[in-house]
């Protein structure tokens, strides 16, 4: 099945961490939890292989789509949406 062929788990997987490596590089570092709680994973749903990159960092939510006092950092978005990937 093409889901498991190596090469489309190898570039999922080399995608991915581009976009975490990206991500982690301009994150926002004041205390560098949130530039430290990016992390990869790799499923395999029904019919194809998904990579999902997500922050684990309490106020990850906050800094990505900001708030009322704060703006927006953006950086999954900017990450995913690099063209150097």
């Amino acid at each position: 099945m093409l889901k498991e062929h190596p090469p489309v788990v190898a570039g999922v997987t080399v995608a991915a961490l581009r976009i975490e490596q990206l991500a982690v590089a301009i994150a926002p570092h004041r205390t560098g939890h949130y530039a430290e709680s990016f992390e990869v994973r790799i499923d395999r749903r029904k019919d194809r292989t998904v990579a999902v990159v997500r922050n684990t960092d309490d106020g990850a939510l906050s800094i990505e789509y900001g708030t009322s006092d704060t703006p927006a950092h953006r950086t999954l978005r900017t990450a995913s949406l690099a063209r150097q990937l």
